[in-house]
């Protein structure tokens, strides 16, 4: 469990759901045997599913000090939500990635007028811009969800058009096209015979 002020930011964000039994989108969680936790946060925004990885939600094993399996799932994502608190600064490049393109970090914020959040981002520079732009003003509480949702959407369309992560979803659709026509064709009598009489005609 988070601060009470990260709890509170996400509440704002999305909805908390169970993992068990669930039946919508998943992004990779497990909803049956409870191995990447009980619960996790969840959004459906302008017809898009979304499904956080929230590091206080996945859970970690005591023999697993490199925090490998909550890497396995943050590492994987294109974009990143960093809440901070306090006043040391957030050093992107100290975070090891293969995958990951966009950091958005959110500082909250309290006045006498209530909660609000500075965000910042920081990206390859391969992304292309995206959208909504970061306003001069701080964001309040009750529109931080809708800007970040759209940010973090165009956030990662754009970086899937970056000529460099296109690089790695070619290899990764090669790979994987690679294993299924290994195991469900090359195996397969009956599939292969039908292929070769789709050759000759």
């Amino acid at each position: 469990r988070g601060s009470e002020s990260f709890e509170e930011f996400l509440d704002a964000l999305g909805t908390r759901i169970t993992l068990q039994g669930w039946k919508k989108f998943r992004g990779g969680l497990d909803t049956n045997g409870n191995s990447t936790g009980l619960y996790s946060l969840y959004k459906e925004f302008n017809g898009v599913e979304i499904m956080f990885h929230v590091s206080t939600l996945l859970p970690h094993q005591p023999n697993d000090a490199q925090r490998i399996e909550k890497k396995r799932h943050l590492g994987n994502d294109i974009a990143i939500v960093v809440f901070k608190e306090g006043n040391q600064k957030f050093n992107p490049t100290r975070l090891s990635s293969q995958f990951t393109q966009v950091y958005i970090v959110v500082e909250p914020d309290t006045t006498s007028d209530g909660v609000f959040y500075r965000v910042a981002v920081a990206n390859t520079k391969h992304v292309p811009p995206y959208g909504p732009y970061i306003p001069s003003s701080l964001i309040d509480k009750a529109n931080i969800s809708q800007f970040l949702l759209a940010k973090l959407i165009n956030a990662e369309r754009s970086s899937m058009c970056s000529p460099q992560f296109q690089s790695k979803t070619e290899r990764t659709n090669t790979n994987l096209l690679s294993y299924y026509f290994s195991k469900y064709v090359e195996s397969n009598e009956s599939v292969r015979d039908k292929i070769k009489s789709i050759r000759v005609q």
